[in-house]
């Protein structure tokens, strides 16, 4: 009995299982017979296809092709409620096969999902590794902005600085210059007064000091150290007349002295000539000084005279030059200006 049970049982080359013509499916390949369990053959071709492209038995290895294996189908003879029950488990047999299925196409999903998850994990920690760094560097920077910006505004605040001290130095600069310029300008004026020998280029250069670009100015300077010249040789010229007259009234009183004879009309005349001589001074001194006095003739008239016209000449030579240097705007006017200006220093010579 046992000999024929081993003998009567039929096995899948490939699982090694027992073959269920009524409850399974079961395909042959045509070429050489062997039968084997369908999704075991089908496994097996695919197998074939990955690993050598090419379809053979598993069992004999004779070369074939995929339309070569052929379902059987066999017919049962046996009690009806064992076919329901060969239904039923062949049913189930199916749903399970598709649960496996299902199952390991999720498993192979869910593998899947978690390596790119893992991909994700780790390129997120990647991500935040440099998101690190980049605030890092953000927080170097606004540090670097936030001193450029101190430093921009001290440099600013110096800048202010330095430029109040620049222009209270242009002022003071501005004010010396003009108080140079002033002192240049009356030195000028007191070289011309006081030197009457000086040549034409000389009182050229001394009478243009601070005035180069204004004729007018010249002439203006020219003018009044004319004047000033004028006033000082009157004052000059008054008191050499004192002089003179003071030493006319002491040789008169020497002649009378002189001619006195006796001792006490001499001492007599002494007395008077004394007090003549004093009240003669006192009152010409003031008659002097009270009315205007030109130059004495005792007073180096030829100096004077030739000052005075180098003076006149020079003038009338410096209102030509300049008047041929000036611009055509308004040449009417300057030659009357200059012309009556020179008038009034011959009036006054």
């Amino acid at each position: 009995m046992t000999a024929d049970n081993s003998f009567s049982k039929t096995i899948c080359s490939i699982c090694y299982e027992d073959l269920k013509p009524i409850v399974e499916d079961l395909q042959s390949i045509s070429i050489c017979g062997h039968v084997f369990h369908e999704l075991c053959l089908q496994q097996w071709f695919e197998y074939c296809s990955s690993s050598t492209k090419k379809y053979n038995c598993p069992v004999c290895k004779q070369t074939c092709i995929r339309h070569n294996a052929t379902r059987l189908y066999f017919q049962s003879v046996g009690d009806q409620t064992q076919s329901l029950c060969s239904q039923k488990l062949i049913d189930r047999e199916e749903d399970a096969e598709s649960l496996r299925i299902e199952v390991k196409r999720l498993l192979v999903k869910v593998s899947g999902l978690g390596s790119a998850l893992e991909r994700q994990e780790k390129e997120q920690i990647h991500i935040n590794e440099e998101l690190c760094l980049c605030k890092e560097q953000k927080k170097r920077e606004m540090a670097l902005k936030n001193e450029a910006l101190r430093e921009k505004a001290s440099i600013q605040q110096k800048l202010s600085s330095k430029s109040e001290e620049l222009s209270k130095s242009n002022s003071e600069c501005s004010r010396l210059e003009q108080r140079n310029l002033a002192l240049a300008k009356e030195l000028a004026v007191l070289k011309l007064v006081a030197d009457l020998d000086l040549e034409q280029d000389e009182m050229l250069k001394l009478a243009s000091v601070g005035n180069e670009g204004s004729s007018q100015d010249v002439v203006d300077n020219l003018i009044r150290s004319y004047k000033e010249l004028m006033a000082k040789c009157n004052l000059l010229g008054r008191v050499q007349e004192l002089d003179t007259l003071i030493e006319v009234k002491d040789n008169e009183v020497l002649r009378t002295l002189k001619a006195s004879k006796t001792d006490g009309e001499g001492v007599v005349l002494i007395v008077d000539g004394n007090s003549d001589s004093s009240n003669a001074k006192n009152s010409s001194k003031e008659q002097l000084m009270q009315r205007p006095v030109l130059p004495s003739n005792n007073l180096d008239e030829t100096r004077v005279s030739r000052s005075t016209n180098q003076w006149s000449n020079w003038l009338k030579l410096f209102v030509d030059t300049s008047l041929a240097r000036a611009q055509s705007s308004s040449p009417a006017n300057k030659l009357d200006n200059s012309y009556s200006m020179i008038g009034q220093l011959e009036l006054l010579v």
